[in-house]
């Protein structure tokens, strides 16, 4: 599935090429190396360099018709999908069709022509392709011949000593499985902080391989014959017969040759047939994009596991926080099932104490495992999100999430901080960190946790949990602003000292982790409005967004950091919307849509500088090709940022913001089995109007639960400029059973999952009341919205009314 095939002048990318991708394989096809200028396999070999076997810019394998001369493919301009291209060429009077694909553990190279005049298909392949520039040490054999093939070889090796005597931001410990780490040094710390002299004695010397593993690749296909020509290969595929012609030429990969003759691993299962479609006029390259995220995401996952690999480029790695933020969208275009096969996995494959891996071998041991937080959070986020999707729960999630819950109170001061380095960014003690610091991305992410918690505890009848969800929830909601927002900055400090109150004045964008879950957003009030202002003067470029500050020294700590990093986006679209920043919004779209028309996908981070000026060189200073948590962040920042739209325990809602902006439309949207066509569009302005399968929906912006029916629905948002009524914004952590409104006041039939927060706009003066009782609410500073927190399990009803007073 996908956006269908996408046409792309290779040419002129800046890239000069575009990558394929399907399980373990991945090509890059260019216009320079008329062909394939590079094949990576992902098989037990070390990560992540060691996945590139054969690179060449000038060519590694390229495909000719000699028809009289010789023409070869130019690859200028291709028709592009994920997981193949498609180009042609005019030989003599046949034009033929060369498909490049990748397939399991293949790239396929097919050519064909209707009426090919007696013409051959020629492959050359260059043997100064084979790869070696990797960590450790890769050694060739030399190229071998097999009937109608040639057979590569190589050997991939990384020793314990000479690793650990690396230098460089990234030398230290990082690579080592954990288990092997709690053998051979003398302390227990974090991935990446130990050093050779933290090696036992008996370690110091020893000949221990981290990694050794031989990749083999088989060239040729039946229908060629082979021979030595200039120092390379030349592969011949003899005339057809005048009727049509088709030939293909195969690269396979394999752990152990006789894996060549098995078959692939089974396809992933079938999705949904069309991808959801969004149409922004005047920024198409944003569109294409978006139709082609779910097929880029699927180029990327592993067949046997479900897992997805980071990049559907050349960058490998299966890690935890990338697989789950892009599972996390993946229902919205119908995957739930593959989203839950990710949260199985994870579920399955943790580390000591039940922590979860930052990512994992290929032998699927643990490495680089962090303290137990933020990932924890993430995996019962999704966990629920696909339990909402009629998906099962994995075995034990539940009573692992509540053993989490029970350790974090314990661990938490009376704060609610856990002092520790956090798991991102790579490098916390170069970003300021110690390990006495509360990490602000931590603590939020605890927070949102034990929102999730409680939610979960009161649908399964576990009052205890619940109650010490409650509890903790209570310490960080209380703490979190006193503790880490700065008043003179107007944001929230990355870090705290527990063992004081000062904070390492660095002002992440990535501490919004939180907002994953519209259950986090109470940690931004009252500063809803600051913090967005802040970001709109601080972290957001003329050309795109920052992580931090341009101005803050440790921008520099790492190569993310300073760039670009599509993933945070979707943070940045929640911050403004909830703080009123509509020119923010405008402008975000305005710099994914000029990065898009240049490079057509989401990198995993663009380095800022140059993107200005119109010079290719800029554009090409980036890192991994369609990153998937990138993709999947701009996926969502779109949905939010435009439309608004937001998901909890209770369903959908609409945080409504009018913006100057043309009509926008989303087609096949996918929420709790029901399919919907959204779309926005201004009439003046102001006050909000939600039209469900063509009736008013009044007095809320939650959609009712009737309508997860199963069936397709049309939603329509129109901000028409008439006067301003009473309309609950949020009613998050409940359900909206019936809703009605009108000039005078709004009433809400909610069933809520205990604690839930109600959020209200349209009013000058109102009463909130629950089952008729006056509850008493606050008034957010900068964004015209009031705000209530109340405890709600069961069936209720929640009323506003016009001019009342706030009890």
């Amino acid at each position: 599935m996908g956006g269908g095939l996408t046409r792309i002048r290779l040419d002129r990318h800046p890239d000069g090429g575009c990558w394929i991708s399907d399980d373990r394989v991945n090509a890059f096809v260019s216009a320079e190396a008329r062909g394939v200028a590079e094949i990576g396999f992902h098989g037990n070999q070390p990560v992540s360099r060691h996945s590139r076997l054969l690179v060449r810019p000038e060519g590694v394998i390229s495909v000719s018709i000699r028809c009289g001369g010789e023409t070869p493919f130019s690859c200028a301009e291709v028709e592009w999908d994920p997981g193949s291209i498609r180009t042609t060429e005019r030989a003599g009077d046949a034009v033929f069709v060369l498909t490049v694909q990748a397939d399991g553990r293949r790239i396929r190279i097919r050519a064909e022509a209707p009426e090919p005049a007696g013409a051959e298909i020629v492959v050359r392949f260059s043997p100064r392709a084979m790869f070696a520039a990797v960590q450790g040490e890769r050694t060739w054999s030399a190229p071998r011949f097999a009937g109608r093939y040639v057979e590569l070889a190589c050997r991939d090796r990384i020793m314990l000593s000479p690793w650990l005597r690396r230098t460089g931001p990234y030398a230290g410990d990082f690579l080592i499985p954990e288990s092997l780490r709690r053998k051979i040094f003398a302390r227990r710390c974090r991935s990446g902080l130990a050093t050779y002299d933290d090696l036992l004695p008996e370690y110091r010397e020893a000949p221990i391989a981290l990694y050794d593993a031989k990749t083999f690749l088989r060239l040729g296909g039946e229908q060629f014959t082979v021979a030595v020509d200039r120092g390379g290969y030349l592969f011949t595929a003899a005339p057809g017969d005048g009727r049509g012609f088709a030939c293909e030429f195969v690269v396979a990969c394999a752990d152990d040759p006789a894996h060549f003759s098995l078959p692939e691993d089974p396809a992933l299962p079938p999705m949904a047939a069309e991808s959801p479609r969004l149409t922004i006029p005047g920024r198409e390259s944003t569109s294409r994009f978006f139709a082609s995220v779910p097929g880029v995401v699927r180029s990327a996952t592993l067949r046997r596991s479900g897992m997805p690999r980071a990049s559907a480029g050349a960058y490998y790695w299966v890690w935890a926080w990338d697989a789950m933020v892009t599972a996390l969208e993946m229902p919205l275009w119908g995957d739930s099932a593959g989203a839950a096969r990710i949260a199985r996995f994870i579920d399955g494959h943790r580390d000591e104490g039940e922590a979860i891996p930052a990512r994992w071998t290929r032998a699927l041991e643990p490495l680089d495992t962090p303290s137990r937080g933020g990932l924890d959070f993430l995996l019962f986020l999704l966990a629920l999100r696909c339990a909402g999707e009629g998906e099962e729960l994995p075995p034990g999630a539940y009573d692992s999430a509540a053993r989490w819950l029970e350790n974090a109170a314990r661990a938490a001061d009376d704060r609610g901080l856990i002092a520790g380095l956090g798991f991102y960014p790579d490098l916390p003690v170069a970003f300021g960190r110690t390990e006495r610091s509360a990490v602000a991305m931590e603590t939020g992410a605890l927070y949102a946790f034990c929102r999730l918690m409680e939610s979960a505890a009161v649908q399964r009848g576990d009052a205890r949990c619940a109650q010490d969800a409650v509890e903790l929830c209570g310490r960080i909601q209380r703490a979190f602003a006193p503790a880490y927002f700065d008043a003179r900055a107007g944001f929230f400090f990355d870090a705290v000292d527990t063992d004081g109150r000062s904070g390492n004045e660095t002002y992440p964008l990535f501490t919004l982790m939180f907002l994953q879950t519209p259950l986090g957003a109470r940690l931004l009030r009252p500063h809803t409005a600051a913090a967005a202002s802040f970001a709109r003067r601080h972290l957001q470029d003329r050309v795109g967004t920052r992580l931090i500050p341009a101005s803050d020294t440790r921008a520099r700590s790492e190569d993310a950091l300073s760039s670009w990093y599509p993933h945070w986006d979707i943070y940045l679209m929640k911050l403004f919307r909830r703080g009123k920043v509509r020119e923010g919004i405008l402008a975000w779209l305005g710099s994914v849509e000029r990065l898009l028309d240049r490079l057509g996908y989401a990198p995993e981070f663009i380095r800022m500088e140059g993107l200005a000026g119109e010079d290719a060189g800029g554009w090409r200073r980036h890192g991994a090709v369609s990153n998937l948590n990138c993709a999947t962040g701009w996926y969502r920042a779109l949905i939010e940022g435009l439309f608004g739209l937001e998901f909890d325990t209770g369903g959908m809602a609409v945080v409504p913001l009018d913006i100057d902006m043309p009509p926008v439309r989303l087609e096949g949207l996918r929420y709790r089995g029901s399919s919907w066509t959204i779309s926005v569009r201004r009439e003046g302005g102001g006050t909000p109007e939600l039209m469900i399968d063509g009736t008013r929906l009044k007095g809320c912006t939650k959609i009712p639960r009737g309508f997860y029916d199963g069936g397709a629905h049309t939603l329509e948002i129109v901000y028409t400029g008439s006067a301003p009524a009473p309309l609950f914004t949020e009613i998050v952590n409940a359900e909206v059973i019936a809703a009605k409104g009108d000039a005078r006041g709004a009433h809400a039939t909610v069933h809520g999952f205990g604690t839930v927060d109600v959020g209200f706009e349209g009013v000058t003066a109102a009463a909130f009341s629950v089952d008729g009782a006056r509850v008493p609410y606050l008034a957010e500073p900068g964004t015209g919205t009031c705000y209530a927190q109340v405890q709600l399990t069961g069936t209720h009803t929640i009323a506003l009314a016009q001019g009342g007073e706030n009890s």
